[in-house]
């Protein structure tokens, strides 16, 4: 039964060979490997980005990814509070200027870390990149 990959599935009386190409894709998860890939190719210094990234204030934002946080750490902020009155959408230029393959998806991060910055008592709603889009 383990090769069920490799044998014929009989579907309604005719026979067809499953193919590697016929099987629907599943999205990959993202492991620090990846982000290893992303900001170093020497192991040691990606895992030490990825660690100063995970430790950063930017991380105590709920629902913040830690590429966002360290997107942000790599723009020369340290703290939250220095992104209060910066225009997301000039962060996220700025942010591609530095690095072009940057997702558009990383726009509502930079979103909602400027309206945590901005607001004392952030509503719990908002406090969601999905609600930024």
């Amino acid at each position: 039964m383990r090769a069920m990959n490799n044998l014929k599935i009989i579907q309604s009386g005719a026979a067809q060979v499953a193919s590697p190409a016929a099987k629907q894709s599943v999205p990959k998860r993202k492991t620090p490997r990846d982000f290893e890939r992303k900001f170093s190719d020497n192991p040691q210094e990606a895992a030490r980005l990825r660690a100063e990234a995970l430790s950063s204030a930017f991380m105590r934002i709920p629902n913040f990814k830690v590429e966002a946080a360290r997107d942000l750490l790599d723009l020369g902020f340290r703290q939250i509070y220095q992104l209060a009155g910066r225009a997301p959408d000039s962060l996220y230029e700025e942010l591609c200027a530095l690095r072009p393959e940057t997702p558009p998806e990383r726009r509502s991060h930079l979103r909602l870390a400027v309206y945590v910055a901005e607001t004392p008592e952030p509503d719990r709603a908002r406090l969601h990149p999905a609600a930024w889009l």
